[in-house]
């Protein structure tokens, strides 16, 4: 409830539907989605460094 309140707010609607959380099972999905977040996550470490390095 105190999501659907929050977006009802930061969205201003009238309606917001109900929101479900599901746990992903499949593993292979986890796995790509947290190897896609890792690069980016050192992309942005390494762009940080270089700017430092200027």
């Amino acid at each position: 409830k105190f999501i659907r309140g929050e977006l009802g707010k930061d969205l201003k609607l009238r309606y917001v539907p109900n929101i479900e959380f599901m746990i992903d099972e499949d593993l292979e999905h986890q796995y790509k989605l947290l190897k896609i977040i890792t690069e980016i996550d050192d992309q942005q470490l390494n762009l940080k460094k270089d700017k430092n390095n200027e």
